[in-house]
């Protein structure tokens, strides 16, 4: 999920390789795609700073449909997840990604959410 349609592509199509990959650049369109079938979905990975359901507003309306589905959060300014703990209680550096995203950094949190 992010409000530009390129980073979707090009990480839709990273992704795409291992997984089966559904890639979204409205955060509301995602939310009810989500709502719609929760456990068809194994991660959900999210900019942070979007039109409409900001990252954070997503992940807390996710997780308040599915408590343990794992968010990583993808994000061009410097992100103390300590400072977001007050909003996002779970939120680690572990579920961080800074952008420019790196494909084998992507790649290798993805895996990392999914199997560990």
């Amino acid at each position: 999920m992010d409000d530009e349609e390129d980073i979707v592509l090009v990480c839709k199509t990273a992704l795409s390789a291992r997984y089966d990959v559904e890639g979204f650049s409205d955060s509301e369109e995602a939310a009810e795609q989500f709502r719609s079938d929760p456990h068809a979905y194994d991660l959900v990975l999210t900019d942070v700073k979007m039109p409409g359901l900001n990252g954070f507003e997503l992940a807390r309306y996710l997780r308040d449909i599915r408590k343990e589905v794992p968010i990583i959060f993808m994000t061009a300014h410097d992100l103390d997840a300590a400072e977001y703990n007050s909003l996002l209680p779970w939120l680690s550096p572990s579920d961080i990604l800074t952008k420019p995203v790196r494909m084998h950094r992507l790649l290798e949190m993805v895996d990392g959410k999914i199997r560990g």
